[in-house]
C-alpha cells in the first residue's frame, strides 16, 4: 500500500507540474501563433432539399491515374490538353490518350511531400490562350509567368512582399481577365500551408489582390 500511496502522489506531482508548465506555455505574449482567435455564431443552413437534396451523381465516378498523379490541384484545359499542378511542386499537362507530360516547376528539387515548402505547390492555374502563357499561383513560392514556349519563369508577386502590412502565406488561386491583369487570392496571413489545419479556426486573414500586369 505505501509504495502504490508513493506511487500514486509522485504520478499526481508529475500531473500538476505539467499542467502548470502547459499553462504557463499558453500564457506567455509573443509566442506563436500570432492571430486571433474570435468566437462565431453559426446561422442555421438551408434545407437539404430541391438543388440541394442529396444524390449519388458522382458514385460511380472513375479514379483516374492512380499512383501517377499526387494531389492534382487546378485544372484547367488548354488546345485539348488537361493542365494540374502537383503536390511535388510540378505543372503537367495529359493528353486526351491519358499520357502525362511535364510542364514547369515553381519550386526545388525536394526529396517528397515533408518537403512540400522546398518542392513548392502549385494550387492555382490560367493560361492566356493568346500569347502562350502560363500563370502559377504557388503556395509558398507566390505568382509567376511561365512561357509555355520556352518554360522561361518571371516572378509578379513576391511572397516575402507586405500587402497592407500583411505577408501572403498561401498563395491559391489566380484569374486572368480580357486585359491581361490579375485577380489572385491568399487564403492566409498567419499560416503556411504546411500549417493550414490552423485557418479555419482562426479569423479570416486572407486577400483578394489584383495585379496591374502594364505597371506592375
Amino acid at each position: 500500500m505505501g509504495l502504490f500511496t508513493c506511487l500514486f502522489k509522485l504520478a499526481l506531482k508529475i500531473l500538476i507540474y505539467f499542467a502548470v508548465f502547459i499553462s504557463v506555455i499558453l500564457l506567455i505574449p509573443n509566442l506563436p501563433p500570432y492571430t486571433k482567435f474570435t468566437a462565431i455564431k453559426l446561422e442555421p443552413t438551408q434545407p437539404r432539399s430541391g438543388a440541394l437534396a442529396p444524390n449519388a451523381a458522382l458514385n460511380n465516378a472513375d479514379k483516374l491515374f492512380t499512383n501517377k498523379l499526387i494531389g492534382p490541384e487546378s485544372f484547367i484545359i488548354f488546345n485539348g490538353e488537361l493542365y494540374t499542378g502537383l503536390a511535388t511542386g510540378e505543372v503537367v499537362k495529359i493528353s486526351p490518350g491519358g499520357h502525362i507530360t511535364f510542364v514547369t516547376k515553381i519550386g526545388h528539387p525536394c526529396t517528397g511531400l515533408t518537403q512540400e515548402h522546398i518542392c513548392g505547390r502549385p494550387l492555382g492555374l490560367e493560361i492566356d490562350e493568346k500569347n502562350n502563357l502560363l500563370y502559377v499561383a504557388d503556395a509558398y513560392y507566390g505568382i509567376w509567368k511561365v512561357n509555355l514556349n520556352n518554360d522561361k519563369k518571371q516572378l509578379l508577386v513576391l511572397p516575402n512582399e507586405a500587402i497592407n502590412d500583411r505577408y501572403p502565406k498561401i498563395f491559391n488561386d489566380i484569374a486572368l481577365d480580357k486585359n491581361g491583369n490579375l485577380y489572385w487570392t491568399h487564403s492566409s496571413s498567419d499560416y503556411d500551408l504546411k500549417d493550414g489545419a490552423m485557418t479555419p479556426l482562426s479569423d479570416p486573414s486572407g486577400i483578394l489582390s489584383f495585379y496591374n500586369s502594364k505597371t506592375n
